[in-house]
């Protein structure tokens, strides 16, 4: 029992004087269940919501204004011509069609149909507003969507029929292919992030970049080689993974595939010289770890993978937006599901890019000589 008392006194004494592990133990708990309490509670669930009404009948004014009225949508009435327009705008998520002759066949009690098509392009939302119409209609038209028990033990026929259509995706989508742009996206940095961290502390720790050093090469340099030695590396990764989704997983993907690698490319780089970056303050392997609910666990949480991007608080939404983790994930998205080319995500990859380029100059900025 000595022994082993000695044994946890050495660790405890270890930890006492580590700091930083300290202050993680305490900090880290406290930043992620805060920012999680934040996102469930105070994120805004409304849908945006465009209401295309051709019907005439007070039925079809009534049913608009009650949804125009209710809390959980951000309703207008738009024109039918528009409808396509605004959902690949992202202006609206949703769109619910009243036909000319809803409020007969309804008042008539013929079985009305409402066509809603949803953008379909985040999983999150969609679930969301088809959960919140369906509500919505039966509670503004609860007669339709009541079935009673009719003689004989036979149920009647519903006279409002929901025609839910999806503009992106479809029913040859299941979960895991309106999933797989995000998760493709926070594996390839989260792994890249870290195996370079750990290679890159490894290289101090030997003391080559101390020997390194005492040769003309500059810090650029030497950042932009290392940069290009782990990108083979992490490229292989990505295009592995891109590949096993594919074809192995059978996720659908709209898009080009070479575009998909792209951005997957550009990401990894970016992840590469975060990576180059943080182990200058890192000492040993345990504290590249601390960094991974510090840096990677923020990224999931606000980068528009778990928690809707639009959906949140508007100062975790500008801190949403400053993240790789995001731009990543809508363009991704944008690919695989929506089918766009590489012009509809410029934006995005000149993010990304901007992210890459600072990180390398940050990183020949805060190299160090000395061993870790």
């Amino acid at each position: 029992m000595r022994r082993i008392f000695a044994i946890a006194k050495r660790i405890i004494t270890q930890f006492r004087r580590d700091h930083r592990t300290l202050g993680l133990l305490v900090v880290a708990p406290v930043l992620l269940l805060s920012l999680v309490g934040v996102l469930i509670r105070s994120s805004s669930d409304t849908v945006k919501l465009g209401i295309v009404n051709e019907d005439r009948s007070e039925l079809g004014a009534k049913l608009a204004r009650e949804l125009r009225g209710d809390n959980s949508f951000n309703a207008r009435e738009i024109a039918r011509a528009n409808a396509e327009d605004e959902l690949r705008r992202g202006a609206v998520s949703v769109v619910i069609f009243l036909d000319p002759d809803f409020g007969r066949r309804f008042s008539s009690g013929g079985q009305a149909e409402i066509i809603v098509m949803i953008e379909g392009s985040n999983p999150q939302n969609d679930t969301a507003a088809q959960q919140k119409i369906s509500a919505a209609l039966a509670s503004a038209l609860p007669r339709a969507i009541t079935q009673i028990n009719a003689p004989g033990g036979k149920v009647a026929t519903p006279l409002l029929n929901l025609n839910y259509r999806y503009f992106y995706g479809g029913s040859q989508f299941d979960q895991l292919d309106y999933i797989a742009p995000a998760y493709i996206g926070i594996f390839v940095f989260f792994l890249v992030f870290l195996l370079t961290t750990l290679i890159f502390l490894r290289e101090r720790s030997q003391g080559t970049l101390e020997r390194l050093f005492a040769t003309p090469v500059s810090r650029v340099e030497l950042v932009l080689g290392y940069m290009l030695g782990f990108s083979v590396f992490a490229l292989l990764q990505s295009l592995f993974m891109l590949l096993f989704t594919v074809y192995v997983m059978q996720v659908h993907t709209v898009g080009n595939l070479g575009v998909i690698f792209l951005v997957q490319a550009v990401l990894a780089i970016g992840a590469i010289n975060l990576g180059i970056f943080l182990s200058t303050f890192a000492r040993t392997e345990f504290q590249v770890i601390q960094f991974i609910p510090m840096v990677i666990t923020p990224q999931a949480l606000l980068g528009d993978f778990i928690f809707p991007l639009d959906t949140m608080p508007a100062i975790l939404q500008a801190v949403g937006r400053v993240m790789p983790i995001t731009y990543a994930n809508q363009a991704l998205r944008a690919v695989m599901i929506r089918g766009d080319g590489i012009e509809a995500i410029l934006p995005q990859l000149a993010v990304l890019s901007g992210f890459a380029i600072v990180m390398i100059l940050l990183s020949a900025m805060t190299l160090r000589r000395e061993v870790a």
